[in-house]
């Protein structure tokens, strides 16, 4: 839930996580609170605190925090301002670090597609959706979209966010004078809505700017409904414990502390057709990094350790990479360059030296039998109707 992103043990934890999820605009509209656009402790965050005169131990809340002497505050705050900013008293006091401008919709003019079936082939981002037909476009997105490389270059044509391709270009025939010329997407956003209507049957994929398909201009839009991303169904969910009838989403699969974990759960769950189905990324039947495995890494050398994710391994330097993913790449097989046509390619490798990984508490790496029951604030079944219902009931959505 949007809760879970100023639910962590410090105020460093707390910016990591809306530095890597706060950027999405779907996710900043809907979790306004959890990412600091608007003011408000988190009230389901509960920490320990130790009463150094007794020495007991107790688990305390953002609302016991506001009640407490301002000794108390002075002490905890600094770790705790994150998650309780208003018992913190640091309302508008907390910067905003990640970019609230959305990205501009556009690709790598300098890239080249390459193909496996032909070495000497290479292909602008354009090529993607420079296509005859929208059934053309989707269909050269699934092809090529998956791969890392493409998606991280070609944002708009591979649907990522909503623009049109400018050098797409169409034949169109006058029905009066019957002359027949190439026109583009430009040149079809100024026709008339029942001229549009009838061209963007066909155009709408090379066009949808021009076709009235973009949510807003050039917005970010979920990257989850991106045609050709390899991604999980967010509503499904699996039953990993008929005995309690615990249920869990797609992403509980490959959120493992190992990869031998994560090859367990897929044994045990991704025969079933349904899960199959609804979970290709989870299941490895494309390839895609799980956006919410969190671990913690310990640096030995300076003896600290922080909270970091897929995205933070996949920046990381090789050497790094090449000892961590030996564990990990069952979570993050993008990051540890494991991407293969098929999927992941993880089954091959034993386990790695687990020395500067522990287990999470914010993080799945639980057994079966230790799952915990799911909490579904509110199921939604597309991004809009989302969007709608936080604006109008302040209801929290789930962060994938």
């Amino acid at each position: 839930p949007c809760s879970w992103i100023d639910d962590a043990y410090s105020f460093e934890d707390v910016v990591f996580r809306r530095e890597a999820q706060c950027r999405k605009p779907y996710v900043r509209l809907a979790c306004k609170r959890a990412c600091g656009t608007c003011c408000g402790d988190n009230a389901d965050h509960t920490f320990e605190y130790l009463n150094k005169e007794t020495g007991i131990t107790k688990d305390v809340t953002c609302a016991w925090l506001a009640a407490s002497s301002e000794s108390k505050k002075k002490d905890i705050c600094p770790m705790k301002m994150g998650s309780c900013p208003d018992a913190c008293e640091k309302c508008n006091q907390i910067p905003i670090t990640y970019p609230i401008e959305p990205t501009p919709c556009r690709d790598d003019v300098h890239f080249r597609i390459t193909f496996d079936n032909d070495l000497e082939r290479k292909e602008p981002c354009s090529w993607i959706d420079d296509a005859s037909n929208v059934d053309e476009v989707q269909f050269r997105r699934k092809e090529i979209c998956w791969r890392k490389d493409v998606q991280k270059a070609c944002r708009r044509a591979c649907g990522e966010c909503c623009g049109d391709n400018d050098s797409h270009l169409f034949r169109n025939t006058n029905s009066e004078t019957g002359e027949t010329k190439l026109v583009d997407c430009e040149w079809l956003s100024k026709r008339s809505d029942k001229k549009k209507g009838n061209i963007c049957r066909l155009e709408r994929g090379s066009c949808p700017d021009a076709c009235g398909e973009c949510a807003s201009g050039s917005e970010a839009i979920d990257p989850g409904e991106a045609v050709g991303v390899c991604r999980d169904e967010p509503d499904f969910r699996l039953l990993v414990n008929p005995e309690t009838g615990t249920e869990e989403p797609c992403s509980w699969i490959d959120d493992a502390l190992n990869i031998d974990e994560v090859i367990s759960r897929r044994k045990a769950h991704c025969k079933k057709q349904d899960v199959k189905n609804n979970c290709k990324r989870a299941c490895g039947d494309c390839c895609g990094d799980n956006d919410s495995h969190v671990f913690e890494y310990v640096n030995s050398e300076k003896g600290t350790k922080k909270e970091v994710d897929c995205a933070w391994l996949a920046s990381n330097t090789e050497k790094k990479r090449k000892k961590l993913c030996q564990i990990k790449k069952g979570s993050c097989p993008e990051a540890c360059g494991v991407c293969t046509t098929s999927g992941a390619d993880i089954i091959d490798e034993g386990e790695g030296d687990e020395s500067d990984i522990t287990p999470t508490t914010s993080g799945a790496g639980y057994t079966t039998s230790e799952a915990p029951k799911l909490k579904v604030c509110f199921e939604m079944t597309s991004f809009l109707f989302a969007a709608m219902m936080t604006l109008a009931l302040g209801t929290d959505f789930w962060v994938y």
